[in-house]
């Protein structure tokens, strides 16, 4: 008899460990800290949208302009088979929307950059700016 309360005992135990262990992760959600991220993940969606279908408008409009100067239904044919996925997409990369991210992160590169001293900068060697150390120790 002792034996079972002792098993199950550890059982519990054991059984609150691992609840407890499951319950240490979870987090009740901060709306007040989210707001600011929520509002930014928003902008950008919006953002990104309009770029996708100011550039589809784009695509419509030229290839609209395309098929009204062919007049031959074969030189439409064409026109359309001459149409790539590719050149889309490159329309869609090369677009004026910036991301807002990518920006502050090479503003913060080129503020850490220029604070460090010349010799530390990753790319140091790469700008040849070692011929300056070649005769480091030789009085001018």
């Amino acid at each position: 008899m002792e034996e079972e309360e002792q098993v199950t005992s550890r059982k519990r135990k054991t059984k609150r460990r691992t609840e407890s262990w499951e319950l240490s992760y979870r987090t009740k959600p901060d709306a007040a800290a989210d707001r600011e991220k929520n509002r930014r993940y928003r902008y950008l969606a919006t953002k990104g949208v309009v770029t996708l279908f100011n550039a589809i408008r784009e695509r419509q409009r030229k290839t609209s302009k395309k098929l009204e100067e062919a007049k031959t239904i074969r030189s439409m044919e064409k026109i359309i088979n001459e149409l790539k996925k590719d050149e889309f997409l490159e329309s869609l990369q090369n677009s004026d929307f910036v991301n807002p991210v990518k920006v502050a992160g090479k503003q913060k590169d080129k503020a850490e950059m220029a604070s460090k001293w010349e010799v530390l900068r990753d790319d140091f060697l790469v700008n040849g700016n070692y011929n300056n150390l070649k005769d480091w120790d030789k009085k001018k």
